[in-house]
């Protein structure tokens, strides 16, 4: 008798759960390289660069923490009918970076025996980039003309309710 006469299994899994534990387990590989190569680079920059662990934690910490921005920002002017659009545009340019990056680095490294040139181009590339988010306007909304607004005659709590 084999283990799976003991255990009750389904007869038919629906095709989206399929989908979304393809999902879950690309996602985990993908954080897992995300996370593993952030500790693989963590003493080599702090290293080449002379931080203490304190300081380059702490930078690290500010540009995780204001990653969501892109979202938001994307969000507030651009609105919904444009945001997939664009968040769709994203990931290809940032693969530009995510590839030649280490390349960079990599050639950096193999010409000087130090990282601290690429460390520096890096930051300097980030540091104009979070300029563009300093500098961005939000966009004027589109005029749709007057409208009433009818909460506010409905629940005028002063003047007692008026109906519907």
């Amino acid at each position: 008798m084999g283990l799976g006469t003991l255990v009750k299994r389904p007869k038919r899994l629906f095709y989206g759960w399929w989908v979304v534990l393809a999902g879950a387990a690309i996602s985990s590989t993908g954080g897992g390289f995300y996370f593993y190569g952030f500790i693989t680079f963590f003493l080599p920059i702090s290293k080449e660069l002379g931080l203490t662990r304190a300081v380059t934690s702490a930078v690290f910490a500010l540009g995780y923490g204001v990653a969501p921005l892109n979202v938001a920002i994307i969000a507030d002017y651009f609105g919904r009918k444009n945001f997939a659009t664009i968040r769709g545009m994203m990931p290809p340019i940032y693969a530009v970076g995510i590839i030649t990056g280490p390349i960079f680095a990599g050639y950096i490294y193999d010409v000087s025996q130090s990282y601290q040139i690429a460390f520096i181009t890096f930051i300097v590339i980030y540091f104009l980039a979070g300029l563009t988010f300093f500098f961005a306007r939000r966009p004027k909304p589109p005029d749709y003309g007057e409208q009433k607004d009818t909460y506010r005659l409905h629940t005028d709590c002063s003047k007692g309710f008026k109906g519907w």
